[in-house]
């Protein structure tokens, strides 16, 4: 092995190094000396049936046989390489997942050494509790983090989605393709949300919704005072809520310190700073 299990590569660069093993050399020399053989039979029968000491069929029986065991030793050939060392190359730029094989293992034909992974096929996996899994579809937008860091969102696209639940984490899963350049290594522990649907609505920050005396409440600010405004809310995304009813667009809302405001009360309204937790 030329490489190790999360090493970039570019495209061209040896991965491993293949060499026959000393039981394939023999196959290949058992081989070659059985076609060779076998061609040699066929030369003498026709010579033989041409001069009428062999029968059309023992001549045919020859040519077949000998045609089956040279088609044998091509095919064995070109699965082990001729016998001599096999350099696997990267098709192109990549990173190396994983390696399958430990330097002197025997491979069979066809078996895989490494998997690598292209930048332009990163996926994200991510769990979904069932009853969402059951409303996502292929081609919804999903947002990607990483948890407690400072790398910016990416925004992907479902690609697949289980239909079935995994018995440690009692989740479904989605497969998300990740645009490039995402900043998303293989193997990251990340978080996600998919887009089930979009709704248009007028919303505000969740804080700045109020429970009095069993209603819903905002204030907002008309003509430098508080007023009290009993509201309808509608979807709730954990960040901003929806409003049905009781305010318009274009209202000025309380998102911070309104749970100390009254009705009536004089206020001065100022910009929300752009971070802060009752930001629009």
């Amino acid at each position: 092995m030329l490489v190790a299990a999360g090493e970039q590569v570019h495209a061209g660069q040896a991965i491993a190094t293949l060499r026959p093993s000393a039981q394939t050399l023999l196959d290949l020399d058992r081989s070659s000396r059985d076609a060779a053989l076998a061609a040699g039979e066929a030369r003498r029968l026709q010579r033989l049936r041409e001069e009428g000491l062999a029968t059309d069929a023992d001549s045919v029986a020859a040519a077949v046989q000998a045609a089956t065991l040279a088609q044998l030793h091509e095919s064995l050939l070109s699965r082990t390489g001729g016998g001599r060392e096999v350099v696997l190359r990267a098709a192109r730029d990549a990173i190396v997942d994983s390696l399958v094989v430990q330097p002197g293992d025997l491979l069979a034909a066809g078996a895989p050494v490494a998997r690598l992974g292209y930048e332009r096929g990163l996926q994200a996996r991510i769990g979904l509790e069932v009853e969402d899994a059951l409303r996502v579809n292929a081609g919804a937008p999903a947002h990607v983090r990483l948890p407690q860091s400072d790398v910016a969102e990416v925004t992907g696209q479902v690609t697949s989605i289980e239909r079935r639940v995994d018995k440690d984490t009692h989740l479904a899963a989605a497969s998300v393709a990740l645009p490039v350049n995402s900043r998303l290594m293989p193997g990251s522990q990340i978080e996600g949300r998919v887009v089930i649907a979009t709704h248009s609505g007028l919303a505000i920050p969740v804080g700045a919704l109020l429970h009095e005396d069993e209603a819903l409440v905002v204030y907002v600010v008309k003509n430098a005072k508080a007023q009290r405004r009993v509201v309808t809310a509608g979807v709730d995304d954990g960040t901003y809520v929806e409003l049905l009813s009781g305010v318009t667009a274009g209202e000025l809302v309380v998102t911070v310190g309104n749970h100390e405001v009254a009705d009536g009360m004089a206020i001065r309204p100022v910009a929300a700073v752009p971070g802060d937790k009752g930001s629009p």
